[in-house]
């Protein structure tokens, strides 16, 4: 405040002027320090900045939260589905599927005529027996081996009368026993020889062998999983060929929710992602259930911009079936929601 002193009539007069100096109790001013100042700016600066950001849209509140993705035209799909087709040609001798069955592994559905396909695995194991008595069979070796042990016996006892009465044996006949000696042990090496033949020979027929059971084993036609039969094409008396489709098999005790995502909708991988799928049922009651993402499109649909996505259920009491309609929703991360903190954005 500055006074000051006015003339007219002795009177003095105290006019008002502002100033940046503080006022003590006493009447005396005070001037501010230099670092007061420096933090009022700095106050005044970012109140106009936050004013300025805030009615422009420069702030906007976010918080990281789950994030809803709505699937759509949910579909339950078996998760597994098999055409049984016959392997070899031939007359549908027996066709044991019937609509509706329920199957487990193993399970024989359809046979195709084997009787020839089983005369030529016992005419096979037939003969792999023989090739096993012929492979253990070492007569010959043993035989051989005596012969040797005789011929050198022979050689000896000559050889010893030579020494005791030099012209009791001839030369030849010296030359005729060594030669004894020499084939008896050659044919050692032969019979070894046929016996290794023999043993390889047992195991070509018990490769037929098995081949001819295999050839009966394909003309069965046998479930590969557990599952119902929900479509029998073929009945006995028809002919067949290979690779023609006799009943179709599905996987009921799983099934997968199948639908479509808008591409572009999410960020990163919803693989392992929690989904809740609704099921509406007759009466008013809903049944849901809850999963996790199992698969995840990598291609997306040029015509619609959306990305097929499925979720595996269990279905062990089988009250779900193939062709039902459902609502699925999931849990992405990394999507604003609700306001928390404000952060400036890009």
């Amino acid at each position: 405040m500055r006074s000051a002193t006015g003339g007219g009539k002795g009177m003095n007069t105290l006019s008002i002027v502002p100033s940046r100096n503080k006022v003590s109790i006493d009447g005396t001013a005070h001037v501010p320090g230099r670092r007061f100042v420096a933090r009022h700016k700095l106050r005044m600066r970012t109140l106009i900045f936050m004013t300025g950001c805030l009615a422009s849209g420069g702030l906007t509140p976010h918080t990281i939260h789950a994030k809803t993705l709505a699937v759509r035209s949910v579909i339950l799909r078996a998760s597994e589905e098999v055409h049984l087709a016959v392997a070899e040609r031939g007359l549908l001798a027996a066709v044991q599927a019937h609509e509706g069955q329920r199957v487990q592994p193993g399970d024989l559905l359809v046979q195709v005529d084997d009787a020839e396909a089983r005369l030529t695995e016992s005419r096979a194991r037939v003969e792999q027996a023989i090739a096993s008595k012929e492979a253990t069979n070492d007569v010959a070796v043993r035989f051989a081996k005596k012969s040797w042990d005789v011929a050198k016996a022979e050689l000896q006892r000559a050889i010893d009368s030579v020494k005791e009465y030099p012209n009791s044996v001839s030369a030849t006949e010296l030359d005729q026993l060594r030669l004894v000696v020499e084939k008896t042990a050659l044919e050692i090496e032969q019979a070894q020889h046929l016996r290794d033949l023999a043993k390889m020979t047992e195991q070509l027929k018990e490769a037929e062998a098995a081949l001819a059971e295999r050839g009966v084993q394909r003309r069965a036609v046998r479930a590969p999983m557990t599952g119902t039969v929900v479509e029998v094409r073929r009945h006995a008396g028809e002919w067949v060929e290979p690779g023609d489709v006799v009943a179709r098999l599905v996987r009921m005790d799983r099934l997968r929710a199948e639908g479509f995502l808008e591409a572009g909708t999410w960020t990163g991988d919803l693989t392992g992602a929690r989904a809740t799928i609704t099921i509406a049922g007759a009466d008013a009651d809903a049944q849901v259930l809850l999963g996790q993402v199992t698969f995840v499109s990598p291609e997306v649909e040029p015509v619609n911009n959306q990305v097929r996505v499925w979720v595996e259920l269990d279905n062990e009491k089988l009250q779900l079936n193939p062709g039902m309609r459902a609502e699925m929703t999931i849990e992405a991360d990394g999507g604003p929601d609700a306001t928390t903190k404000p952060q400036p954005s890009p």
